[in-house]
């Protein structure tokens, strides 16, 4: 790593004898932490944050890392909170300058680490919070997962690139869900992956930050292996040695990129979608179904089927419980329903207003002309008599035969006409404007401009 400051500032020099790691100098130090990290994503987010870290140490307080107090590391994350930076960036910031301030103690390079008399945990109890809220918004509920699954069942196997279609992207589901699977983790991994110890079977996962995890392999993930491994012409199980990737095309016998699975996911959301056509919420929400919420679900009826806050931690490879805990609703669920018994002795009761008989005139001018103009002016008035004023009495003021008659005459001289109505009845302001939208939508439909003035008699 070459960091700017190698070249304007002097480097703090150390002769800790006893310092485990080869520095002598704070960007020795920093670059020996950095060579823990394999990942380009998180090596390129952590330089980051320590290029920052040690700039503002050179520029704005002269100091070197053995140098830095409590205060300073106040200072600094004070500094950061005038940025324009969002919550989750801040508290990204303390987490990878706690991670190197620790491994330079516990290397020795440093005496102490002052950032443990911070109260930081405040930042991350509010950060944890608001993501908790996050996953809410995102986890399925019961008729939106069966939606998902329902679609998955459905998908078409006409032909050989269906069928091969189907199978993949269900036991792309299945990798998601039922082992809770990180998307790139999912294209990353092999098939020499899936171990069988003790006549068990598990997933050995290299996960975030080169993390090794292993995780239980239920028997319908097995049977699922075998179905799509024999849709392979592989053998059943897998061998320790096979090194293919998970998901391949079977035309090209590529390996299907993150890009390639997340659109797999996302076609199924839309299916699923259709279910709810009638409820916008539901309708939007698994159209922007996405890979992890699945991940997230899995957690989640982990904890609902009673396994072990830990034992989800473990099969889902988090650092701190405090993640799982994001994805943990069952207790949730108890306390409201235990809620259900607070009651109070008020009951409250519909009250509806009544409305009173009203009298009144609506008047209705169309202009424009419809593709065939005799019979959607009939079609307009069939509509809005059966239909639009069918709870209300009311009188057309004009004969429908004479009332043609002059439209045919006026549209020659692309007149108004005006249809004029005495309607009586009981309705309400809202009520009116019902009709209104009603009669506008039906003109429109019928390619007529149209105007509505209503006024009580």
């Amino acid at each position: 790593m070459i960091l700017p400051l190698e070249r304007v500032v002097n480097i703090s020099k150390t002769a800790d004898l006893e310092c485990q790691i080869d520095a002598d100098n704070d960007i020795a130090a920093v670059r020996s932490w950095l060579s823990r990290y394999s990942k380009q994503t998180t090596l390129r987010a952590y330089k980051k944050e320590a290029e920052r870290f040690l700039l503002w140490c050179t520029y704005e307080r002269g100091l070197y890392l053995r140098q830095l107090k409590v205060s300073d590391f106040e200072t600094y994350f004070s500094f950061l909170r005038e940025k324009p930076l969002s919550k989750s960036s801040l508290v990204m910031a303390v987490h990878v300058i706690g991670s190197l301030i620790s491994y330079l103690v516990n290397a020795n390079y440093l005496k102490a680490n002052p950032m443990k008399l911070l109260k930081t945990s405040q930042l991350f109890s509010q950060e944890s919070q608001e993501r908790q809220y996050r996953v809410w918004a995102r986890m399925l509920e019961q008729d939106e997962w069966l939606a998902v699954q329902n679609a998955l069942t459905c998908l078409p196997e006409g032909n050989v690139q269906q069928i091969d279609y189907k199978l993949k992207t269900q036991f792309l589901f299945s990798l998601l869900y039922l082992l809770g699977l990180r998307i790139h983790e999912v294209a990353n991994h092999s098939w020499n992956a899936f171990r069988q110890l003790n006549g068990q079977w598990w997933f050995m996962a290299m996960g975030k930050g080169d993390k090794l995890g292993h995780i239980p392999v239920n028997d319908q993930l097995l049977s699922m292996i075998k179905i799509y491994r024999l849709h392979l012409g592989k053998t059943p199980l897998p061998l320790t040695n096979e090194t293919e990737y998970l998901i391949i095309s079977k035309r090209t016998k590529k390996p299907l990129g993150i890009r390639q699975l997340f659109s797999l996911v996302k076609a199924v959301g839309k299916i699923a979608a259709e279910q709810f056509k009638d409820n916008p919420d539901k309708y939007q929400k698994l159209l922007s179904l996405s890979p992890h919420w699945l991940r997230h679900l899995s957690a989640s009826h982990q904890d609902k089927a009673g396994i072990n806050g830990t034992m989800i931690q473990a099969n889902h490879r988090h650092g701190s419980f405090s993640t799982t805990q994001i994805y943990l609703h069952s207790e949730d669920d108890r306390r409201f329903n235990e809620m259900q018994k607070l009651r109070m002795e008020v009951e409250p009761k519909m009250v509806v207003p009544q409305e009173s008989s009203v009298k009144a005139e609506l008047k209705i001018t169309l202009t424009g002309k419809a593709v065939s103009e005799d019979y959607e002016l009939e079609r307009f008035i069939s509509v809005l008599e059966q239909h639009i004023l069918r709870d209300l009495a009311w009188n057309r003021t004009e004969d429908i035969t004479k009332l043609m008659e002059r439209y045919r005459k006026i549209k020659i001289f692309k007149k108004p006409l005006e249809i004029v109505y005495e309607i009586e009845g009981k309705f309400s302001e809202e009520r009116m404007d019902y009709i209104k939208r009603g009669v506008i939508r039906e003109a429109e439909i019928r390619l007529f401009e149209c105007g509505v003035d209503y006024q009580e008699l």
